[in-house]
């Protein structure tokens, strides 16, 4: 890992991994917290999930990943995603980290929008830029959702299609 790579990841997977932590607490137990937005309405302020699923970009490979959303309001969220794959790239495996941008516009729906990099493991050796857009839709199980998902990453000249379930929890 590139120390480039090495900070980006730190100052992503830290936040991630306490919000995670975070979903154990007894403190939660209570049920999710939410916040009104302008209408009224109440919804959940914070998710964070796992991810498992594939990345198809002419080999397939499996992929796990973390993710963490704060809803600013009813139909906008913000967040991170960390992915890896571990087989990708020939075996020589990738890990992702971005940002992202989460419109709910109905319902279970979500679209998003995000930006960040790839890094390709072994002696190849190289970050790249990745742009990525997605759909979702999220069945809600009390505090829990289940969210099959399917993106798209643009990353090197190359499309990547990146589908599978995130497992959530609001708080």
């Amino acid at each position: 890992m590139t120390s480039q790579t090495k900070t980006m990841v730190k100052a992503v997977v830290l936040p991630l991994a306490i919000a995670v932590a975070s979903m154990a607490s007894p403190a939660l137990a209570a049920g999710p917290r939410h916040g009104p937005d302008v209408s009224g309405h109440h919804f959940p302020t914070h998710s964070a999930g796992v991810f498992l699923g594939g990345t198809d970009n002419g080999e397939s490979s499996f992929t796990i990943g973390l993710e963490y959303e704060y809803r600013i309001s009813q139909k906008i969220g913000v967040g991170v995603v960390v992915e890896h794959s571990p087989n990708a790239h020939g075996g020589d495996g990738t890990s992702l980290a971005m940002s992202v941008l989460h419109l709910h516009p109905i319902g279970g729906f979500r679209f998003t929008g995000g930006f960040g990099f790839e890094e390709i493991h072994g002696s190849y050796g190289k970050t790249n830029t990745v742009f990525r857009v997605g759909t979702a839709y999220e069945i809600p199980l009390g505090n829990f959702a289940i969210i099959p998902t399917v993106n798209l990453d643009f990353v090197g000249g190359q499309t990547a299609t990146v589908f599978g379930f995130a497992f959530s929890r609001h708080f």
